[in-house]
């Protein structure tokens, strides 16, 4: 945030200086903190709540009391900023999937994942071109992805059950041609 901040403040700086005017770096921090923050703590209070739309309200109205003015022009001024991070806090809540243990937001849709794979403290999303790495446990995601019809089918694997074209004995293959090993524990599952 520090580095936002300090790069719209030199926004500012820039911005004055060409249209022949000045002000002291403090202004420009300050100019900076009033645009910035307001967004900033409405898209994190709106990730967090049930209504986005209200944390959006709310950073509007901070945006419009740290400003000091009350006016048209400081009202329509901000709207495109309540604009983008409401957007954004909608392109956000997209791909989030909710628990009952809280949410794990995910970087692709569910029905999009094909399998994914425990890597460490992280786990391995595959369903694009590329797999996308997400710092969480695999049981985390598991629990997460189980109502969309995931199942495990090795200790270290989930697989969408969807996606299986066919179940050998000792692998499976998805849709997508990749070979998955299958362990013993796990085949009952699969298959019920």
């Amino acid at each position: 945030m520090a580095a936002l901040i300090a790069g719209n403040a030199l926004y500012c700086l820039l911005y004055t200086f060409l249209a022949g005017r000045t002000e002291s770096v403090w202004q420009a921090i300050w100019w900076s903190v009033v645009n910035l923050a307001p967004w900033l703590l409405a898209f994190e209070a709106g990730k967090r709540s049930r209504r986005p739309l209200l944390a959006v309200l709310g950073g509007s109205v901070l945006s419009l009391l740290l400003a000091g003015e009350f006016g048209a022009f400081e009202l329509a001024r901000r709207l495109p900023g309540a604009a983008l991070t409401f957007a954004l806090l909608i392109l956000v809540r997209r791909h989030e999937v909710r628990t009952a243990g809280g949410a794990v937001a995910l970087p692709l849709p569910p029905e999009r994942i094909a399998w994914v794979a425990a890597a460490g403290n992280y786990v391995e999303l595959h369903g694009g071109d590329r797999p996308l790495l997400l710092r969480a446990p695999l049981t985390a995601v598991e629990a997460t992805l189980k109502p969309h019809g995931f199942v495990r089918i090795h200790r270290s694997t989930l697989v969408n059950r969807r996606r299986v074209a066919r179940v050998r004995t000792a692998d499976l293959i998805l849709d997508t041609g990749h070979s998955l090993k299958l362990g013993p524990r796990f085949r009952a599952e699969l298959t019920a």
